[in-house]
């Protein structure tokens, strides 16, 4: 009987994700483009028409996103026109495959659930929850890396999941291969492998596990490492991608950390120093098309001001650290869509609206992980179950995204909703479970 009971639940989430992208398809019919699209595409039809390790390991964007969007794009017109509507026309494939990715990450998360050994009812409750984000559902019709990187952290943490209830051999292995891959969709995706391994080896308490555990984070490592330094040798860059260094000066604008310490580095200290003086606000990207628009084509400036950044960084450590974890509150307040569509069927963007402003309601309050967690690992560390353990991890996964948003990304609405978007499954559903764990300890005692 549970056996059907189960197929009933999948059939249920499946239909519940299917509905409401449809919903969605009605209100918003036609992909959303920001600003980083063209880049995605412009760099993937570079590696699909000539693949060589030169296209492939760039200092623009990381690779996996920018293929995909290449091979389910046929637009071949010149010049390059995203916006255009023959554009538009050709990446309805994309969607379709974002999407359909979309709705089987949401049976994959209700399985994973199932591997929580909570309640059916519970799990069926977290696959619905999951299944009916408009956020989720949203970032699918976009041509940015959101399209596929919810779907896949969804992938990586039901592998880690997996490697917590049987560490074998084979699992680690297929936690190598999600993140690397992960890697390279997102490189903000680096850090979660760490926090579930710790969780891992925590629960088993093996030198086994705790070696298969090491090797895995090395073989990790050697990926980023050996990019950088593919790129420092083919493009005379040395880092994954150039994007990363102009976040982390974002965050230096941002914060106000003191600049004085990169003085030596002349031509960005003192383009920083004219852009303030004529007025700019601490918004990077209008400081670079101030400074130099061709920076991007000028891999000279483009190392100078990575230096720049890591001394200032390096300088005041303490200052860097205090002010990233006071913007960890406001990332929570950027969990939803980038907006509610504005076209299309009058009825589904009512209902998408109506959505939007209860999730307005809600999301804020969800920073209680926070203490919660903590109070978790306490309680693991002195009695350490499975079931404990898995919601851990998955509660452990959405915190590296937290703090990864607040530490390396600065705070501009579409950047934090892109940055936390990935988490929005992990962050639902382990509150629910622990709110039905103290609920059901409480019914116990009584």
């Amino acid at each position: 009987m549970r056996y059907v009971h189960t197929h009933i639940d999948v059939l249920a989430v499946l239909a519940v994700a299917i509905a409401v992208r449809i919903l969605l398809v009605a209100a918003f019919p036609t992909i959303i483009i920001e600003p980083d699209s063209e880049g995605y595409f412009r760099v993937g039809r570079a590696i699909t028409s000539l693949p060589t390790i030169e296209h492939f390991v760039n200092p623009e964007r990381t690779p996996i996103y920018p293929i995909i969007t290449s091979l389910l794009i046929k637009y071949d017109l010149s010049p390059l026109d995203i916006r255009s509507e023959a554009f538009r026309t050709d990446a309805h494939t994309l969607l379709f495959a974002q999407m359909a990715l979309g709705i089987l990450a949401s049976l994959l998360w209700f399985k994973a659930m199932l591997l929580l050994a909570v309640p059916r009812r519970v799990a069926l409750v977290c696959g619905i929850v999951c299944a009916t984000s408009i956020t989720v559902a949203y970032w699918e019709r976009s041509l940015l890396t959101e399209g596929v990187g919810i779907s896949w952290l969804v992938i990586q943490t039901y592998t880690y999941l997996r490697t917590l209830k049987s560490p074998a051999i084979k699992f680690f292995v297929a936690c190598w291969l999600v993140s690397v891959i992960g890697l390279l969709i997102r490189p903000a995706f680096m850090f979660a492998p760490f926090v579930s391994f710790l969780i891992i080896g925590l629960f088993h308490r093996s030198p086994t596990v705790w070696r298969n555990i090491i090797a895995t984070l090395l073989f990790i490592v050697a990926v980023p490492l050996l990019y950088s330094y593919t790129n420092l040798y083919l493009h005379g860059y040395s880092g994954i991608t150039y994007f990363s260094d102009i976040n982390l000066l974002g965050v230096i604008m941002q914060n106000n950390i003191p600049m004085e310490p990169g003085a030596v580095y002349t031509n960005i200290y003192n383009g920083i120093q004219n852009y303030y003086a004529s007025g700019g606000d601490p918004y990077v990207f209008r400081f670079i098309l101030h400074y130099d628009p061709y920076i991007f084509t000028n891999i000279q400036k483009l190392n100078e001001l990575q230096a720049f950044v890591k001394t200032i960084i390096w300088t005041h450590l303490d200052v860097y650290i205090w002010s990233s974890l006071a913007a960890v509150p406001k990332s929570f307040a950027h969990q939803t869509a980038t907006a509610v569509p504005i076209n299309g069927n009058p009825l589904a963007i009512g209902f998408f609206q109506s959505i939007d402003q209860l999730v307005n309601l809600v999301k804020s309050a969800t920073i209680v992980i926070f203490p919660i967690i903590i109070l978790h690992m306490r309680d693991f560390l002195r009695k350490k179950t499975f079931h404990d353990a898995a919601l851990l991890l998955i509660g452990g996964v959405a915190i590296t995204q937290i703090i990864t948003t607040a530490f390396f990304v600065y705070e501009a609405d579409p950047v934090y909703k892109r940055m936390m978007s990935p988490i929005l499954y992990h962050v639902s559903s382990y509150l629910i479970c622990m709110f039905y764990s103290q609920l059901n300890k409480k019914n116990q005692l009584n």
